[in-house]
């Protein structure tokens, strides 16, 4: 991957939110992860191994971006078979869920539903 992929996927899925086009949350949440994860582990490269880092800092970003750390963590451990990450995974998606409740208040998905209209009440009347 090029130096600039990670943060060259975040600009185009933020911009293609910002025009109203849906392009998914999950996929390219991994993707915009496993970029920043691969500068991260290219510029600290004793942290620890290259594959373990790009794994932590995919699931960190899914999990801060979705506000759902068990389905971060488990995603990532059942992708890459890579159980014994199983605590590093659960660790890196419950701080990355913290720091981006601290950021933003209010969950992705929460936002997201409050732009659909309310439906009608009569729809809710047993007849």
């Amino acid at each position: 991957m090029p130096w600039y992929f990670g943060i060259a996927k975040l600009i185009a899925t933020l911009l293609s939110s910002v025009c109203g086009i849906s392009g998914g949350v999950f996929a390219p949440s991994l993707a915009v992860g496993a970029g920043i994860g691969d500068n991260i582990a290219t510029l600290f490269p004793n942290l620890a191994t290259h594959g373990a880092i790009i794994l932590l800092v995919m699931a960190a970003y899914l999990s801060g971006v979705t506000r759902a750390p068990v389905t971060s963590f488990i995603i990532m451990m059942e992708m890459t078979d890579s159980h014994q990450m199983l605590v590093p995974l659960m660790s890196a998606s419950v701080i990355a869920s913290a720091i981006s409740k601290f950021i933003c208040p209010t969950p992705l998905y929460h936002k997201l539903a409050e732009r659909f209209l309310p439906l009608p009440a009569r729809f809710f009347k047993h007849e």
